[in-house]
């Protein structure tokens, strides 16, 4: 077989021997102690290109083999997870895509109309915030956590108006000079 070099977890020793005591106790030469011999697969070639690679260091201790600890489901906690998925309706988009269009078409209708801006911009803010508690009615979470999560959502609501704004805005500008 071929020979193996580690060093002593305790004093550092460089100590040589035969693949066969991988994973096996043996006495260090230089202290004495007790150490158990790296497993085959620590050991690398020493040489890669002008790199010279450490040696692998000897446990102090037996290593302890770890077994793979799945978290097996019994089929009641399968049942139990299918009944509560099944309970968990999946919320209605239809009503969030209106209240996300919805001010366009609004907006169109009040400049017809000869209306302000101010009413264009309240049309656009009410929208997103009714989008933005719609979401979060369908949220899971308590109290304060659904109000801070139907804030976010009308203020991202809110992003996406102007940023599709912007758009249609850049559109009507090349259409125009077309």
């Amino acid at each position: 077989m071929s020979e193996i070099k580690f060093a002593c977890p305790h004093c550092c020793q460089h100590i040589a021997c035969d693949e066969l005591y991988c994973g096996e106790g043996i006495g260090c030469p230089g202290c004495g102690r007790v150490l158990f011999v790296p497993p085959l697969a620590a050991f690398i070639p020493l040489q890669a290109g002008n790199l010279t690679m450490a040696l692998p260091v000897a446990f102090k201790e037996q290593p302890q083999p770890r077994s793979a600890t799945l978290d097996l489901w019994s089929e009641e906690r399968w049942a139990r997870h299918a009944s509560e998925s099944r309970d968990q309706q999946q919320p209605n988009l239809l009503p969030l895509w209106v209240l996300l269009l919805l001010p366009f078409f609004v907006a169109f209708i009040l400049i017809t109309h000869r209306a302000g801006p101010a009413a264009v911009a309240f049309c656009f803010i009410l929208c997103a915030l009714a989008s933005g508690i719609y979401l979060a009615a369908n949220q899971h979470k308590p109290g304060v956590g659904k109000v801070l999560m139907g804030v976010l959502y009308s203020f991202a609501a809110l992003c996406v108006y102007v940023v599709l704004s912007f758009g249609l805005l850049f559109v009507g500008c090349l259409v125009a000079v077309m």
